[in-house]
C-alpha cells in the first residue's frame, strides 16, 4: 500500500480586528459570532446570495479580534468576500496572514504535549489559548485535532505538523467535509452537513444567503446526503476519489467526494441518495470493492489509532 503523503497540514489565517468587526462578521457569516467569548471557537461558512458556500473556516475569538482558519487558498476567497463590505464598516480591518505565517494541524499525543508545554494543562473541551507568540487551539469533536499559530512565522517551533491526509481523515470521522478552494460555490451548507455540524446558526438572524439556507432547512427535503465510508487496504484505493458508487444490487448510489488513505486502508465521504429504504451498510465502487458505511462521530478506535501514528 502507498505511504501516506507527508505534506503538512498548513492553513490560511485571516485576521479581523477593530470596533466594527463584530457587526460586519455577524451580518455576513452563517455562524453566530455573538456566541463567542474570548478563547472560544466555532465552525462557520460564508455564502453567496444563492446560499452556495464560498468559504468554510474555523473562527477563534482572541480578546477583541477574530482569527479565521481556512484550507490553503480558501483564506483569500474569504478575505475577498468580506472586503466588499468594508466601506460600510470603517472601524474594521481585514488581512490575510502572509507566508510563512500559517496555522498548522496538531493531532493526538502531540496536541496533548503542546498544551502541557504551553499552559501546563490539556483542556478537555474545545478552546483557544493565547501564547507569547501566537495561539493554540483544541477543536470540538471526538477526534483529537488542534491548531497552532506562531506570529513569528516559525511553524515547527515545538513539534512537526501532522500530514494533510491525517488531518482530513480525522475530520471526516467526525463528519467534517475537508473544504478546499476547488469546492467554492459548488455546494449548499446542507449538502456538506454544515447544518448538522455547527457551521450554521438558525437563530442568529440575517446574513448573506440566510433566506435560502433557512428555507432548505425548514421546508426543503434533501435529495442526497453524506455518509462515511471505509475500505480495507488494497492496491488502487488511492484512485477511488470521484468514482461512482453502487448498492449491492448494482443500482446507482452516488459518488465518492473525498478519499484519504490510512494505514488500515482508507476512509472517505460519499454522496448518496436519501430515498433508499433502511440504513446503508455497504457500498461498492466501479471495481466492485466493498466500502463499509459507518455513522459519524462513532469513533473507530483502530482507525483513529492508525491515523494518529
Amino acid at each position: 500500500m502507498p505511504a501516506l503523503p507527508d505534506r503538512p497540514a498548513l492553513f490560511d489565517v485571516v485576521l479581523a480586528e477593530g470596533s466594527d468587526c463584530f457587526r460586519l462578521l455577524q451580518g455576513q457569516l452563517t455562524c453566530d459570532i455573538a456566541s463567542l467569548s474570548s478563547g472560544g471557537l466555532q465552525f462557520g461558512a460564508a455564502c453567496n446570495t444563492k446560499g452556495r458556500v464560498i468559504a468554510a473556516f474555523i473562527v477563534m475569538r482572541i480578546n477583541e479580534s477574530y482569527s479565521f482558519v481556512c484550507a490553503a487558498g480558501v483564506g483569500q476567497l474569504l478575505l475577498d468576500t468580506l472586503k466588499r463590505f468594508l466601506p460600510f464598516y470603517k472601524g474594521c480591518s481585514l488581512r490575510l496572514q502572509e507566508a510563512p505565517h500559517a496555522a498548522w494541524g496538531v493531532v493526538g499525543d502531540r496536541l496533548h504535549g503542546e498544551f502541557l508545554e504551553a499552559v501546563g494543562e490539556d483542556p478537555a473541551e474545545a478552546c483557544c489559548v493565547t501564547l507569547d507568540s501566537g495561539w493554540l487551539a483544541r477543536l470540538p469533536g471526538r477526534q483529537e485535532r488542534g491548531l497552532r499559530f506562531d506570529s513569528r512565522g516559525e511553524y515547527a517551533v515545538t513539534t512537526v505538523p501532522c500530514n494533510q491526509a491525517t488531518w482530513d481523515a480525522l475530520g471526516m470521522l467526525d463528519g467534517h467535509f475537508p473544504f478546499t478552494r476547488e469546492d467554492s460555490l459548488l455546494f449548499t451548507p446542507q449538502e456538506l452537513h454544515f447544518d448538522r455540524n455547527g457551521y450554521v446558526s438558525f437563530t442568529k438572524g440575517c446574513y448573506t444567503g440566510q433566506e435560502i439556507v433557512a428555507r432548505m432547512h425548514y421546508r426543503g427535503k434533501p435529495k442526497r446526503e453524506l455518509v462515511l465510508v471505509q475500505g480495507l487496504a488494497e492496491a488502487g484505493l488511492e484512485a477511488a476519489t470521484g468514482q461512482h458508487l453502487f448498492y449491492r444490487d448494482g443500482s446507482a448510489a452516488g459518488s465518492l467526494l473525498r478519499w484519504r488513505l490510512s494505514e488500515a486502508g482508507g476512509i472517505g465521504l460519499a454522496e448518496v441518495g436519501v430515498d433508499r429504504a433502511g440504513p446503508i451498510a455497504e457500498l461498492f465502487d466501479e471495481r466492485q470493492r466493498c466500502l463499509a458505511v459507518h455513522p459519524f462521530g462513532a469513533q473507530n478506535s483502530t482507525e483513529a489509532k492508525n491515523l494518529l501514528t
